[in-house]
Formats: C-alpha cells, structure tokens, sequence
C-alpha cells in the first residue's frame, strides 16, 4: 500500500510519450538538444557536482513550469545504470528506492522509469527532480499546460526551454476552466505578451543557486556560442 501523502504514477517509456504528444512535445523534443519547434527562448545553467542546494534548485524549476494540471519526469537514461540493486547502492539511490517503494511500485526503475504527478504534488515532483540530479539521470520534466521543457543531463547542467504561449492538452477533454485560478490568469493574452517568453526568474533571482549554479549561455565549444560580434568578424 502507498504511504499516506505520496500519489505517484509510475509510467513506462511508451506512457510517456503518449502524455507529451498530448502537449505537443515529440521524442526528440524530449531527447535531443535542439532548438524546440513552438518553443521559445532557451536557457543552460550548468552546476558543479555535487549540487549542495539542489532542494532549492528542484523548487525553482517546479515554478517554472508553473500551474499545471499534470506533470511528467521522465528519467529515460540511466548513463550509470540501476543502482538499486548493487552490493553497496549509493545514497542517492537507497533514498529514491525506499521513496519509491513507499509508493507501492513494485517494478523496477527500468521497466517504469516515468513518474507522474497531479497538481497537488508539487512537493514529491521536486523531490523527484532532486533524485535525478544527485543520482545522474538523463531526464526530461513536462507538464500540461505546458509551459517549458526541462532537460537534466548527468553532465551536469539543466536546460529550460520556454514557450512564448501555453500550449494545453490536445485532448478534447481539456477546457482552460479546469485549470486553477493562477494558471488561468498565466493564461491570459496580456501576461504572455508582457512575458513573450519565460524568463526563468525563480532561478535567475534565487540567492541561494548562486553559490553552486552559475547562469550561463550554451555550453563551451557549443555551435550556439558565437556573439553577433564574433559572426560578424568571421574571416571571408
């Protein structure tokens, strides 16, 4: 039986695409680092392990995805494999398997390695997003409405990718007043032309990050990180 106050669903590799076509998201939208078709600006904020403040980190990037009905992390790489069961598991993975089992899942990480939330869950998706930082997982976190796109990468930096609109659900079931009140008002034609896009502001302003998580633009050696300046003073 789950423990009392965690409502987890726990969702194979198919289960999660089928929650990101409903948001307009395909595979390798999820998967690969490329510019998002119906997404807007994009940002890298790579971190030096091991992520000391990673609890506020995770809580950040739950308000960036805002007020959502349902969110989805999907951990669709272990690069060091499962853990769990090892001789001597880290810590990291003796916490996530004892959180999961209190859940009451009985399959392994391997066979139902989404996880997804309701709206009332903001806490254990941020936890969720702590596990997949310490642990190393390649991840990607969506929700509906869909707001941004986060990518987790085991070589240490997180991408957010935001929309210059809310995209809801594809399914005809989805109406904007099942929404909370604050994400109706996130909604709104007025906000989305004051913000254009997210500007990611829990993460930019948030005091603590600084110390462990550094703003920056595309990672080293990127094909993205050439200025305007340097384009224009390519050699002809």
């Amino acid at each position: 039986m789950p423990a009392e106050g965690i409502r987890v669903e726990f969702l194979t590799a198919a289960q999660c695409l089928d929650h990101a076509r409903t948001v307009r998201l395909t595979e390798s939208d999820l998967l690969e680092r490329r510019r998002v078709r119906g997404l807007g600006r994009a940002e890298i904020f790579p971190y030096r392990s091991r992520l000391q403040n990673a609890d506020e980190v995770a809580a950040s990037l739950v308000v960036a995805l805002g007020d959502f009905i349902w969110a989805v992390l999907w951990a669709y790489r272990f690069p060091f494999g499962d853990l769990t069961k090892g001789l001597a598991p880290p810590d990291d993975w003796k916490r996530y398997d004892a959180w999961r089992r209190a859940t009451g899942e009985t399959r392994t990480p391997y066979e139902a390695h989404g996880h997804k939330f309701a709206a009332s869950e903001p806490t254990q998706l941020a936890k969720a997003i702590r596990f997949a930082i310490h642990a190393g997982w390649d991840t990607a976190v969506f929700a509906c409405p869909s707001l941004c796109l986060i990518r987790l990468s085991h070589d240490d930096f997180i991408e957010l990718v935001g929309r210059k609109s809310a995209a809801p659900s594809a399914d005809a079931s989805w109406r904007r007043d099942t929404l909370p009140v604050g994400a109706r008002r996130r909604l709104g034609a007025g906000w989305l032309r004051r913000r254009k896009a997210l500007r990611f502001s829990a993460l930019q302003d948030n005091p603590l990050i600084e110390k462990d998580f550094v703003i920056a633009g595309p990672r080293p050696g990127d094909p993205r990180d050439r200025t305007k300046r340097q384009k224009r003073q390519r050699p002809r």
